[in-house]
């Protein structure tokens, strides 16, 4: 199947992390664009360190998620080396109390 648009947010493209990854990703798309077709993507600016506000007091919320209740999340740089950096979601259910990370 053809497209005529792929589009990539910054979230997604965060997981390529080498020269290698991103050629194969690249390559794959262009294999299922029209002639003609786009890639859309998102980037982030390293030089505004975003990730120094990456924290549970800058980006906590609680949402009220039809038919699951109240969820509470946030996230937290675990890491940085370099121009990596790692981090991690964390979400609470309030009905059950589950906790779901993401890392």
């Amino acid at each position: 199947m053809k497209v005529d648009l792929v589009t990539m947010t910054a979230n997604v493209a965060q997981v390529f992390l080498t020269e290698e990854e991103w050629e194969e990703t690249l390559l794959a798309i262009r294999s299922v664009l029209h002639p003609g077709g786009r890639l859309v993507f998102e980037t982030r600016i390293p030089e505004a360190r975003a990730w120094l506000k990456w924290n549970k007091e800058n980006t906590y919320k609680q949402i009220n998620v039809p038919n699951t209740g109240i969820v509470k999340g946030w996230v937290d740089v675990t890491d940085v080396q370099g121009s990596l950096v790692s981090f991690r979601w964390t979400y609470i259910f309030e009905s059950d109390g589950a906790v779901i990370t993401s890392d």
